[in-house]
């Protein structure tokens, strides 16, 4: 029947049938706009709000906000609104039940929520009763039913009508239907709260929908989930009622009636799906709190520890759900199975998520939770998802798929206490306790599959796109998820070590910071470390050395190398973490952050030195405790760490000692304060002490050291010189001056680290022939070091005693007075800077760099203490010998190269060929450029080696030796019966000769260039002790009379190192020690550079001595260098001017500049370049302008090319721009009077230059004309008057304009212009003066003359 709106737009209240169309129909209108028999829509456009009907179509609109407005607009116009009429509600009801087939956008989630709202308030209201045909309230639900499922039926009656339906169709139906029974159990009208609801049309309708989900449940498997979730959620329905006596009926009826005959009628659990597994965990969960009965087969345990094993296989076959959605079973085996809900604490009751717990009694079953959770982890997640085997959980042959992977990581996540959702339970995290994390849940194997070998995975193999990304974020949530509980700290502690008990090296291997993260170790946070840290922090050192320890065990059972490459991984951990306590202790005082650094020293030094198997009971402090350590964690088996490990915990503890010097001495430089220095010193110091006392603690309680003591003699002598030393630093007066003591803190501190290096961490079991020389070299290295402490100790002795701070005993020879003490220091600083303790190899560790700074300390204290007590003699002559012999100087050679260099000069004088200037090459260029052995040439002779003629392919196999060459090679010459006869050979024996002769050359080759190399980096650490030389010596009024002599020779071998290093860039191989080269150039670069120009009191030297010297740095400077070079010769050359004892010294140079420019700009090989000039410029303006404004003036005519020449102008240019800043602030007006004399001849120049027709070239003359103006201007601004430069300037007038009309260029012709009219304004105002100052010197001549006359006047 149809109805029509009155003009008032409201319609009849009387009830009419509803006439329900075929849903395949109403389908196919769903997409249209429809019209309803009786109902009218306005279509007015300047309606702002969506029609009645129009609401329907935004039901399916994709956004969320958009089908909440119109599910708003349709209730509100049929249910709520003035114009709501039962008519209306009734269509509407139709158009929700048909959308609900729907599969158009997201129409079947917007009509589903419409429809429940319509139901829950067309219920209260009445409405509902209304529609209903009956009229009978009791049959309302009945109703609502049928029409449900009349509209939902894939099995149209009409369907002869309409064709077959399409499968995509009968399955929006199926699901239609689903819709439909969750929006009628979610409205609430199954069973009212207010008893509207008769007991028995609730049971009748609900179990009439518990029928039809089982019929969707059994219709398809791809059903199966959501039909259960929604049983599950009608049963759950009725729960929250049950303190209703109806609604336990209901529950009662619907389990045991429906439930149970129809669904889980099977005897087997093996027969039980996911989702049977699900719904029955469901109804057991809550039957006991509810006081709900339940039938037999409801009453036994499903699920639990006996019967999870069985279970698994199906559990497992839920990864087939997409992730990170997990399958419904796991949603209820952790909310509310295995879990409830928890009291939140006060930090974790401001979280979103609901904190629960593990139930400590199950359901039906006597198990606990943890229990099957231990199950399930064991069985589900690494038996059938991983596939890891029970007796090798960390071997395995399974392929575990990514869904598998992915399920199990999903799994992990819940279990860690993630933050996880559950539809029943909404966002949650379970409480799980640190040592279940460590031992059930974070085991080895799951970790090694889930998350190492996912994330660390290469082309594809383990991870993927999804599931490596899934792994990074179950991880994060892991290091996240501990802020969630109560104890914070001991779940992050328990994660890390689960982690780290997998691999030590995971954070490196994942590229991640999660351990880092765990233990507050990924950044520097100095000012935020509490007690909990540091405690957190104690217990992870603890860890790492048992894991330490319990490697050892392995190693005794048989796996050594995988052993020993666990235990490496945890010693660089220690290694790590102590590096970062050293900066943290720097920046707070929290005596634990000490505790632990001596913690894990002592446990390196035990561990590396020391067999503690017969260790006796002491004191459990110190390095006893450590010792104790190691004897315990070791038990049953030799307290002996495996000698690979010994080896690197060795070269961890030197390295950890040379990290703590070098932050201390970072601290005590940026300390002001020399008390703090100190201090920083003594802690170090303090530290050392306490290894060498331990050393006899360890062995009066029974340890062993692991290479014993040759000569217990010499032991003993050393050691009490270490101690008396180290007593003499601590126990110091008061009284004494800072400087002293830091220089008994230094010694004393040199002194115990070369002590410490006499122990050794022992040998492997079998030892080679190459393992028996190491210890033969050890033994050297032994005797060594006991020299070093006596010849320190010695040396510091009589250096106090020439300051007066001692008193010479009367047992000292008296030749000893005469020899520099300083220089005694300073040769055994040298000395043990180039042993053969630098070269330990990974033994040794940071040896080198811990006595590096050992010495650095030690000789800059000593250096400072001469300097405190005014003994200017001491650095004297000898201790420049030392310093330059200690980084390659050698003063003999340079002499006889400096005689071959000149004889170089002056042919180059005379302007010969390049090539006869080979002898100039330095001792490494000649070694780097020449193929000859060194060592055999001292043999064979030049003119033998010429007659050897080796041919060999590229093969090595076709080698061929002339006749006579190979009889030179093998005739003897006390054979006299062969002279007359050939010597007979064969082809194969040449070869085979050869071969030998070309390896015997290799090896001399290969022993001479590591001997080189070791020279070499001899010489770059020695370089140490001339840097802090300088350093210290800067503010002194000496400075210059200790550096004056060290000039040249450190400019000389830095030449000559750098003709190595170039030589052996032109062939195709590198040349031997080519970085060391390269790096004692930079070194020796930086002291030229930068040192000399730190000194900052300089006194004047004898004019004599600063003629020979610049004269010396100049010639220097003409030898074949680099630019490098000749811009360490200029910098020299700057300094020395800074000593300059007279403007006329300075003026004295000017000819041998005249000289070195004119070499420079005339002759085609010669070696000046032209940085040396232009640094001058720069950094010594003043001086330039005395020796270098004319010979540039006259080099801008002379030179061979248009490029020199316009390099002399741009020279030149920084002279007449007159920049005041490059002046020394004491002469500010030096050179001025050469520039003013020099004027005239620099316009000759730049007239000759603009005759040129090369210079006339564009990009030549804009250089020119710049400089041009910049003469000008000078000119101009200090009024140089000259008849001459004005008459020149009016010729570069003319050129101008001859210029200015052949160019091309506008901007030079603008620029000409402009020229052009400064000049011309110059000459003007210079004619005038020059007219005004001839009038003024004409005036005073007569009136002389008129006086004259008066006087003669007179006289007569």
């Amino acid at each position: 029947m149809s109805r029509k709106r009155n003009s008032s737009g409201e319609g009849t209240e009387e009830a009419i049938p509803m006439n329900v169309e075929s849903p395949r129909k109403k389908n196919e209108d769903e997409d249209e706009d429809e019209t309803m028999d009786g109902v009218e829509y306005s279509n007015d456009e300047e309606s702002t709000e969506p029609s009645f009907l129009d609401t329907f179509y935004g039901l399916s609109s994709e956004s969320n906000d958009d089908r909440s407005q119109a599910a708003q607009l349709m209730l509100n116009h049929c249910l709520l609104g003035p114009s709501a009429n039962v008519k209306d509600a009734a269509y509407a009801f139709r158009r929700l039940l048909n959308g609900l087939c729907s599969g158009r956008a997201a129409a079947r989630q917007g009509y589903a929520s419409a429809l429940t709202s319509f139901l829950k308030l067309s219920h209260e209201m009445g409405v509902l009763h209304s529609i209903n045909t009956n009229g009978n309230e009791s049959s309302t639900l009945s109703f609502v039913r049928d029409q449900l499922v009349k509209t939902t039926d894939p099995k149209d009656t009409d369907c002869t009508k309409y064709g077959k339906r399409k499968g995509s169709e009968e399955r929006d139906h199926h699901f239609g239907r689903l819709f439909g029974i969750l929006s009628v159990i979610r409205s609430g009208i199954l069973l009212s709260k207010k008893g509207q609801t008769d007991l028995h049309q609730t049971k009748s309708v609900s179990a009439g929908f518990v029928r039809d989900l089982i019929g969707l449940y059994n219709h398809r498997k791809w059903m199966r989930e959501p039909s259960a979730y929604a049983m599950i959620n009608l049963i759950d329905s009725f729960y929250s009622l049950c303190p209703q006596k109806e609604a336990s009926q209901v529950v009662e009826f619907l389990v045991s009636d429906v439930v149970t005959p129809d669904l889980l009628s099977s005897t087997s659990l093996q027969g039980y799906t996911a989702e049977q597994i699900a719904v029955a965990l469901n109804i057991q969960a809550q039957s006991k709190e509810h006081d709900i009965s339940l039938p037999p087969n409801l009453r036994s345990e499903i699920l639990s520890s006996r019967t999870v094993p069985a279970l698994a296989q199906t559990l497992s076959s839920t990864s087939v759900v997409s992730q990170p959605r997990a399958h419904v079973v796991w949603d209820i085996i952790w909310c509310p199975f295995l879990t409830v809900p928890s009291q939140q604490s006060g930090k974790s009751s401001k979280k979103k998520s609901n904190q629960r717990k593990l139930r400590k009694e199950l359901p039906e079953c006597s198990d606990t939770a943890l229990d099957v959770v231990k199950v399930i982890v064991n069985h589900v997640i690494m038996g059938s998802l991983l596939g890891v085997e029970q007796e090798s959980k960390m071997h395995s042959g399974n392929n575990a798929t990514h869904g598998r992977r992915a399920l199990a990581l999903s799994l992990v996540e819940v279990l860690c206490g993630c933050e996880s959702f559950s539809p029943k339970a909404g966002p949650f995290h379970i409480q799980i306790e640190g040592g279940i994390l460590e031992n059930t849940i974070l085991t080895p194997a799951i970790v090694q599959k889930l998350f190492l070998d996912v994330i660390s995975a290469r082309g594809g193999k383990q991870g993927g796109p999804l599931l490596r990304p899934m792994a990074l974020k179950v991880l994060q949530s892991v290091v996240d998820s501990c802020s969630l509980f109560p104890d914070d700290y001991g779940k992050r502690f328990s994660c890390a070590k689960a982690i780290l008990s997998c691999d030590p090296r995971f954070d490196c291997r994942t590229k991640s910071a999660a351990c880092s993260s765990l233990l507050f170790l990924e950044n520097d946070q100095s000012g935020a470390i509490t007690t909990s840290i540091l405690e957190l922090w104690k217990q992870y050192v603890s860890f790492l050395i048992g894991k330490v320890l319990s490697s050892a065990t392995k190693s005794a059972k048989g796996d050594q190398s995988s052993a020993s490459y666990e235990a490496l991984g945890y010693i660089d951990l220690v290694y790590t973490f102590t590096k970062k306590m050293f900066r943290l202790s720097q920046s707070s005082k929290l005596g634990t952050i000490d505790d632990i650094r001596d913690e894990v020293l002592s446990f390196l030094f035990v561990g590396s030195y020391f067999d503690c198997s017969e260790l006796k009971a002491g004191d459990d402090e110190g390095i006893l405790q450590a010792a104790m350590k190691i004897n315990t964690g070791l038990v049953g088996l030799p307290s002996l760490l495996p000698f690979a490990v010994r080896v690197v915990m060795s070269a961890r503890f030197y390295s950890l000692l040379a990290d703590f010097a070098t932050t201390l001495q970072s601290a005590r430089d940026s300390s002001p304060e020399d008390v703090t220095k100190s201090t920083k010193e003594l802690s170090l110091l303090n530290l050392l002490i306490t290894f060498s006392n331990g050393c006899q603690k360890l062995e009066n309680h029974g340890c062993k050291r692991l290479v014993p003591i040759n000569d217990a003699d010499d032991e003993t002598v050393v050691t009490a010189i270490v101690l008396k030393q180290q007593g003499a630093a601590i126990n110091l007066d008061h009284a004494s001056s800072m400087c002293l003591q830091r220089f008994r803190v230094g010694c004393a501190i040199l002194s115990s680290i070369l002590h410490v290096n006499l122990l050794r961490c022992g040998q492997a079991n079998e030892l080679s022939g190459s393992e028996n020389m190491d210890l033969d070299e050890e033994e050297e290295d032994d005797s060594e070091v006991k020299e070093f402490i006596s010849d320190l100790a010695s040396a510091q002795h009589n250096l106090m005693v020439a300051l007066g701070i001692l008193e010479k005993e009367a047992s000292e020879d008296e030749t000893t007075e005469t020899e520099n003490a300083l220089t005694d220091f300073a040769n055994v600083c040298g000395v043990i800077l180039s042993s053969n303790l630098n070269e330990q190899g990974q033994i040794g560790g940071a040896t080198p760099k811990l006595l590096r700074e050992a010495v650095k300390t030690a000789w800059s204290s000593a250096l400072r203490l001469c300097i405190e007590h005014e003994s200017k003699t001491l650095f004297d002559v000898s201790l420049q010998n030392a310093l330059l012999e200690f980084i390659g100087v050698d003063l003999q050679d340079l002499q006889e190269e400096d005689q071959e260099d000149a004889s170089d000069l002056e042919g180059e004088d005379s302007d010969i060929d390049e090539d006869d200037n080979e002898g100039n090459v330095g001792i490494f260029a000649k070694a780097a450029s020449s193929n000859v052995d060194i060592e055999d040439s001292a043999e064979v002779s030049s003119d033998e080696d010429a007659n050897i003629d080796v041919n060999m392919d590229d093969d090595d196999e076709d080698v061929e030796l002339d006749d006579s060459q190979l009889q030179t090679i093998l005739m003897e010459d006390d054979d006299e019966d062969e002279d007359s006869y050939g010597l007979e050979h064969h082809a194969g024996a040449d070869a085979a000769l050869a071969k030998l002769i070309k390896l015997k050359q290799d090896a001399r080759k290969a022993g001479q260039q590591a001997r080189e190399r070791i020279v070499l980096l001899n010489q770059l650490r020695c370089v140490l002790l001339l840097d802090i030389t300088l350093r210290q010596i800067n503010d002194q009024k000496f400075a210059f009379d200790f550096v004056d002599n060290m000039l040249l020779p450190i400019l000389q071998t830095r030449r000559v190192l750098e003709k190595a290093v170039i030589a052996g860039r032109v062939g195709q191989k590198p040349a031997p020690n080519d970085n060391e080269k390269r790096d004692m150039v930079e070194k020796l670069t930086s002291l030229i550079k930068t040192k000399l120009f730190k000194i900052k009191k300089v006194s004047e030297i004898e004019e004599a001595k600063f003629s020979q010297l610049a004269l010396s740095i100049m010639d220097e400077a003409r030898k074949d260098g680099s630019e490098g070079h000749s811009q360490c010769c200029s910098s020299a050359l700057i300094f020395l001017f800074r000593t300059s004892p007279s403007m006329s010294s300075m003026a004295a140079l000017r000819p041998k500049f005249c000289k070195l420019v004119s070499e420079w700009a005339t002759k085609r090989r010669s070696h000046v370049k032209t940085s040396f000039f232009e640094n001058i410029v720069e950094q010594h303006l003043c001086f330039a302008k005395v020796v270098l404004v004319n010979p540039l003036c006259q080099a801008s005519k002379d030179a061979r090319s248009t490029f020199l020449k316009c390099e002399c102008f741009r020279l030149l240019s920084s002279f007449w721009s007159d920049n005041e800043k490059k002046k020394e602030p004491d002469s500010q007006e030096m050179g001025a009077e050469w520039l003013v004399e020099n004027c005239s001849l620099f316009a000759d120049s730049m007239f000759e230059a603009m005759k040129d027709a090369e210079m006339r070239k564009t990009r030549r003359v804009r250089d020119l004309l710049k400089t041009a103006d910049k003469f000008i201007d000078y000119i101009q601004n200090k009024m140089v008057d000259e008849p001459r430069l004005i008459n020149t300037m009016t010729s570069f007038i003319s050129e101008c304009k001859t210029l200015n009309e052949t160019t091309e260029s506008s901007s030079v012709k603008s620029f000409c212009e402009i020229l052009r009219q400064k000049i011309e304004n110059f000459i003007s105002q210079s004619q005038s003066r020059l007219a005004e100052a001839q009038t003024i010197s004409e005036e005073p001549q007569s009136s002389k003359k008129k006086k004259k006359k008066k006087k003669k006047g007179k006289k007569r």
